[in-house]
C-alpha cells in the first residue's frame, strides 16, 4: 500500500478491504493475525492443501503449531489471549 503495509500474501477482497479498514482506523496491529485466523479456519474446511500449507507457516511464525484439526483450538487461544474473546473473528 501506498503507506507501506505488504499485502502481497492476500488477493481476496475481503481480505484487502479489512487491511484497508484497519490502516484507515489505526487498529492495523491486528489484522494480520485476524486475517490469517480466518483464513486458517475456512482452509480448513474447504481450502486446498497449499491454503494450509500457507497457514500452518504463518502460525508456525508465530510460536503456535498446527498439525491438526484439534490444533486449531492452539490458534484460537492465541487469538483470545492477545486480542480478547471476541477479537479473533472481527476483522
Amino acid at each position: 500500500t501506498a503507506e507501506g503495509y505488504d499485502v502481497d500474501e492476500f488477493n481476496k477482497v475481503g481480505e484487502l478491504k479489512a487491511i484497508r479498514n484497519a490502516v484507515d482506523n489505526g487498529t492495523v496491529d491486528g489484522i494480520y493475525d485476524k486475517v490469517w485466523y480466518n483464513r486458517l479456519v475456512m482452509s480448513a474446511g474447504a481450502g486446498s492443501i497449499t491454503d494450509v500449507q500457507k497457514a500452518k507457516a504463518y502460525w508456525r511464525k508465530r510460536g503456535v503449531t498446527v498439525n491438526t484439526l484439534a490444533d486449531m483450538d492452539k490458534v484460537t487461544k492465541y487469538m483470545e489471549k492477545k486480542y480478547g474473546k471476541s477479537a479473533k473473528m472481527n476483522k
